[in-house]
């Protein structure tokens, strides 16, 4: 008989950054890989399965009323399980409440354990709760690269064997294009005259927007020049610590916010830009590092957590916490084109190693080990 699989998406359509492109593209590249299986979907909006654009016979959504996520999930979700015969389902950012059906876990981040102090107190109780739970509980654990895997391992009591390492993939509309086309569009869209830094990501204190801010400031003042820093990014709950740290530096007619973009128009923005920066403080895998180098953009990034285990040596790895190492960073690409024109094809290749087919195979290799 064929396994009935659920995928618990509680991201998908919500311009939730890392969470909801996992879910979209590993539900999309999961439809291409496999027609056969029956999967059914689980989300508590519409808007879930509208961003997915998936029409196949063997994907069947589920929409969880009540609309109160905590009900329908103690509730409404364990009640369809049941209905449905499903085998067991994946948990693609947090478990649901009780242990009523086995689950795949897909364990994105350490963040919350290893720099609590980048999390509210409210926010951190509820997602260590949630990680834990998982960890402990999942039958497998999907971890997004070997540093995430590891550092799992050693702080918890688990049995290593449950835990495999699926890399995101980064999605093909990410590529190299002409850049003063898009340093154009750049212009029309966002009134960007000047060439311009891009960062990447929520505008939160994890992101290490205060020394990115400061060595940008540094870097400005260095060259001279008239450069533009580009915040893409919904903000988070340090609104007020950004908002400080512009007006310190006298930034306040040098830094653009866009808000969250979508795929294609962030591609675009990247590849118009002089380079990225996306110095971390720490990620479990880092999105932006793979769009970065697919859209051909010279990128600075962070030498802790998982980033150069992503980057793989095609990035400037700079400490994060030392402001005149990200300052050093910017004005060498600045200086000097022809480490720019290399960057370029070196985070081009590595890029095109990650892509969401493979985590597909990888991860549908991990629902064939469930009993």
């Amino acid at each position: 008989m064929k396994k009935k699989i659920g995928i618990l998406m509680l991201a998908a359509g919500r311009s939730a950054g890392g969470p909801d492109i996992y879910e979209r593209e590993i539900t999309r590249a999961l439809a291409a890989e496999d027609r056969d299986t029956e999967f059914h979907l689980f989300g508590t909006t519409a808007a879930t399965f509208d961003s997915l654009g998936i029409a196949q016979e063997n994907f069947i959504f589920h929409q969880l009323k009540p609309a109160n996520r905590i009900i329908s999930l103690m509730m409404t979700f364990p009640r369809i399980c049941r209905e449905l015969g499903i085998d067991f389902y994946h948990a693609t950012f947090a478990p649901a409440p009780g242990r009523h059906t086995p689950y795949v876990f897909s364990h994105h981040c350490f963040s919350n354990f290893q720099h609590p102090e980048f999390y509210p107190w409210s926010v951190r109780l509820r997602l260590n709760a949630l990680l834990k739970r998982g960890i402990r509980d999942a039958r497998l654990v999907l971890c997004v690269s070997e540093n995430v895997r590891e550092l799992t391992v050693q702080k918890f009591d688990v049995d290593p064997a449950r835990f495999r390492v699926i890399h995101h993939g980064v999605n093909p509309l990410f590529q190299a294009r002409d850049a003063d086309e898009c340093r154009a569009w750049a212009r029309e869209r966002f009134s960007i005259v000047d060439p311009y830094v891009i960062v990447v990501g929520k505008l939160e204190k994890r992101k290490n927007l205060e020394r990115t801010l400061e060595a940008f400031a540094r870097f400005r003042a260095e060259v001279n020049e008239p450069i533009k820093l580009i915040l893409v990014g919904k903000r988070t709950w340090h609104n007020d610590m950004l908002d400080a740290a512009i007006a310190r530096h006298k930034l306040q007619q040098h830094v653009i916010e866009t808000g969250y973009l979508h795929q294609e128009e962030l591609n675009q923005l990247y590849a118009g830009a002089l380079m990225c920066s996306f110095a971390s403080l720490w990620e479990g895998f880092g999105m932006p590092v793979l769009e970065a180098m697919a859209s051909g953009t010279p990128l600075i990034s962070s030498n802790l957590s998982s980033i150069p285990e992503v980057a793989g040596g095609a990035a400037l790895l700079v400490d994060p916490y030392q402001v005149e190492e990200i300052a050093g960073a910017m004005k060498t690409l600045h200086a000097d084109a022809d480490l720019r024109k290399k960057m370029r094809l070196d985070g081009i290749a590595r890029a095109g190693r990650f892509t969401w087919q493979k985590a597909a195979r990888e991860t549908l290799a991990a629902y064939r080990e469930i009993d």
